[in-house]
């Protein structure tokens, strides 16, 4: 509890180690990672560790699920989001399961990859104001092993989430959001079975789907047809007239947009999974943007797929929006990876890294439940806060900002730390060994 007080409240560690410097921390700098290990250590595993960390991922996202406020009249559904975010470590050899995963580069002509882990987060996207902070819920927090995907184990998170009964969201309608990563049928196929998930995943602008097959005739023999024609997104005499179409203003910071949301109800897309062919009945959803003056504000259209059995209860705009807060999500990875050092710890250990994952992600929630009671204090080059503004605004980094003085007034049910002697040390002689080399983890064999 010291060490999630002392990263809540962090304004100046860059590191993991400096964070015992910070006057929430009443330990010595030893008594970090020995937090990091005992939060989940080989002790506990009495089997699979990678069940015996989903176990306790569940009692932490119960006690979680708890922040997060119900739907709103105008979104009359949970909002969830999914999403892969990589930790770098090309220089760490004697890190197990080590591979090559996505990292966005911004230098142009570089390939997008790193060498390190992958962690599948999936987090609660709580009803906001346009001009509120874009605050997630951490929910859980997986690493993407090497004989998983990260749209598999995504499916597996959503799976957990949408049907643990003790969640205030289970049997009601859910709806969760990706990017186009995880329109495919090994993040679809799980799902189909889940009554209240409906998934809603952009699509790519290449992408071929098909209309319905036409009605067999009667006397006709020969097998039926299994797909209509071609729905070609890129050709627009392909699509045929929409089944729904929606119209609606929306406000972005000065500028009205004019949003139109076309919907195609019961589209197939198709796609493999363990060698066999997938059929995925969807709706497709095209979005454009225009300004005031008639104009596209983005040069593409934005297509979705939304899929699910309760697929039919959105409309063609609450898809539109229920996407468009998938974003948040962006955000949050930024905030975790510069405020509270997601990837910032240097370990050897597997295990020690998913532990201090999980304690990051813990600290976003505490930052996330203290929002209401946090103050606005901007610096003498930050504009103050407008009269009207609600407390519930307070972005996350103004809260990190006065979570300092919140502890100092509510204090911590943590022990008091007991000074001990001096630790005895290795004995006289030991040797712990060279530590092992591990190769990089291909989730595909090399090409003969």
């Amino acid at each position: 509890m010291d060490l999630l007080d002392a990263l809540a409240s962090n304004t100046f560690a860059r590191s993991v180690v400096e964070l015992s410097l910070s006057p929430a921390f009443r330990r010595g700098h030893a008594s970090v990672f020995d937090t990091i290990d005992a939060f989940l250590s080989a002790a506990d595993y009495r089997g699979d560790d990678e069940v015996e960390r989903a176990k306790l991922e569940q009692r932490l996202r119960r006690v979680v699920a708890g922040l997060v406020p119900e739907p709103a009249d105008e979104r009359p559904f949970w909002l969830f989001a999914v999403d892969a975010l990589p930790v770098s470590r090309p220089n760490a050899r004697t890190l197990y399961d080590r591979s090559f995963v996505h990292e966005a580069e911004g230098v142009p002509g570089r390939r997008p990859v790193t060498i390190g882990h992958e962690y599948s987060l999936a987090t609660a996207l709580p009803p906001r104001a346009a001009s509120a902070a874009p605050w997630v819920v951490p929910l859980s927090t997986r690493r993407v092993t090497w004989h998983h995907t990260a749209p598999q184990l995504a499916a597996e998170q959503v799976l957990a989430i949408s049907t643990d009964p003790d969640l205030p969201w289970h049997k009601l309608l859910n709806v969760w959001t990706a990017d186009s990563n995880y329109c495919t049928s090994t993040f679809l196929a799980p799902l189909a079975a889940c009554e209240p998930a409906v998934v809603v995943t952009r699509l790519r602008s290449n992408r071929v789907l098909y209309h319905q097959p036409p009605p067999r005739a009667n006397g006709q023999k020969g097998r039926s047809r299994r797909y209509g024609a071609a729905f070609r997104l890129k050709e627009s005499v392909t699509w045929g007239p929409p089944d729904e179409t929606e119209t609606f203003q929306v406000e972005q910071g000065r500028r009205s947009l004019t949003v139109t949301a076309e919907a195609w109800h019961n589209r197939l897309l198709t796609g493999t999974l363990n060698g066999h062919k997938q059929v995925h009945v969807v709706t497709v959803v095209r979005v454009v943007v225009r300004d005031q003056a008639g104009d596209r504000v983005y040069p593409r259209d934005l297509w979705l797929a939304v899929a699910g059995q309760r697929r039919a209860e959105l409309t063609a705009r609450q898809v539109d929006g229920a996407y468009s807060r998938r974003f948040d999500q962006e955000h949050s990875h930024r905030f975790l990876r510069q405020r509270l050092l997601f990837d910032a710890f240097q370990t050897p250990e597997t295990e020690h890294e998913e532990n201090w994952v999980m304690l990051s992600t813990l600290a976003y929630a505490q930052l996330y439940a203290a929002r209401h009671v946090a103050e606005h204090l901007p610096r003498r080059w930050e504009e103050p806060p407008a009269a009207s503004s609600e407390v519930s605004e307070v972005r996350p980094t103004l809260v990190q900002r006065d979570f300092g003085r919140i502890l100092a007034q509510l204090g911590t049910p943590a022990r008091a730390p007991q000074r001990r002697g001096n630790a005895p040390g290795r004995a006289l002689g030991a040797s712990p060994g060279r530590r092992r080399r591990y190769p990089l983890a291909r989730r595909r064999p090399k090409a003969a």
